[in-house]
């Protein structure tokens, strides 16, 4: 049974009884003469609380937010709840090195997305507020929102630069949760990039558009490599490029600790398979699956395309971890072992 949308204001909105025991919390946790007993006994209490109450709390106090974020105690039943309500969580610094997941953030986002789901309709500020929050579940909600967008545009040539702007937002929220997210978050960012290639197509426009930039595939000259390189390719192959890019990097760092940390959340027994495809249970598999997708969208030289993808991949991978070991071609990487 649905209910009608909330607001994003009404989640911190605090009732007279929890205004009173913030006051409480706040007077009492960080005054000098409280002792440490009295600081668990706080910090069970904390524990007690809704996670919707807990999400309030943290909206009207900095000091409330920052030991929910600092606490261990806290942040081990952070990761547990999660865990019992089955939203996947990063955990540890992020792919690039540049940040650090925050699970209260994403406990927050929990909670936006459990609030959208009680409501039939989209609600873009809940979603748009998970976003920020860098909550996984509403990443690629947000994603999948923009798919569908984009299969909603009358796809020609007076709507590029609209379609442009909306591959913008994609690629973003595709850096992100891949970023964040290791291999989990790279396979299905891919996944949906190969999607929104597919319905890119789709327009004869565009297929117009590639043709043209595809003609001297028919000459021995033509490289993919050197095509990589070249600015004025038309933006489906540009977003074609990122989602194999994005497939084979999930790939290769299948076995990274970060990766393995978040991808045995799954619960399903294929574990990073299952997110390309029921029938998907090997890199073989995947690389079968790439090879199929290409051809159906008359890519020329495909084995060409793919290895060229999966040696940007490589790259990538290198440059951030010198030490990894990887497969050095498409050939080994299929003979690949993910270990549980």
């Amino acid at each position: 049974m649905f209910t009608a949308q909330t607001k994003l204001s009404d989640l911190d909105v605090l009732t007279t009884v929890q205004q009173q025991a913030l006051k409480e919390i706040e007077e009492t946790y960080w005054h000098p003469n409280t002792s440490k007993e009295q600081k668990d006994q706080i910090i069970q209490w904390i524990l007690a609380f809704p996670i919707k109450t807990v999400y309030a709390l943290s909206r009207n106090s900095q000091k409330f937010k920052d030991l929910c974020e600092q606490n261990d105690l806290l942040m081990d039943s952070w990761i547990s709840i999660l865990q019992r309500k089955q939203y996947l969580h990063a955990i540890g610094r992020s792919f690039d090195k540049t940040e650090k997941a925050s699970v209260f953030n994403q406990l927050k986002g929990a909670v936006l997305v459990s609030e959208m789901r009680k409501s039939s309709n989209l609600n873009l500020s809940l979603l748009n507020e998970g976003c920020q929050l860098e909550m996984y579940d509403a990443l690629l909600m947000r994603l999948n929102v923009y798919d569908k967008k984009l299969a909603d545009i009358d796809l020609n040539k007076t709507h590029f630069d609209e379609i442009e702007t909306l591959l913008r937002s994609i690629f973003i929220d595709a850096n992100t949760v891949s970023n964040l997210y290791w291999s989990v978050g790279f396979l299905n960012s891919g996944i949906i990039l190969l999607n929104i290639v597919d319905c890119l197509f789709a327009s004869k426009d565009i297929q117009s558009l590639v043709k043209i930039f595809l003609l001297p595939a028919k000459t021995s000259s033509f490289s993919w490599f050197s095509k990589y390189e070249d600015k004025q390719r038309p933006f489906p192959i540009t977003v074609l490029e990122t989602a194999l890019e994005n497939i084979y990097t999930g790939l290769l760092i299948a076995n990274m600790p970060q990766s393995k940390a978040i991808s045995n959340q799954l619960v399903s027994v294929n574990k990073i398979f299952s997110i390309i495809g029921e029938d998907i249970n090997s890199f073989d598999d995947v690389q079968q699956y790439l090879i199929e997708s290409l051809k159906s969208l008359d890519i020329p030289l495909v084995e060409s395309f793919c290895e060229n993808a999966f040696n940007h991949s490589i790259k990538a991978i290198i440059k951030l971890y010198p030490d990894c070991d990887l497969p050095d071609s498409l050939e080994n990487l299929t003979k690949m072992q993910v270990t549980m």
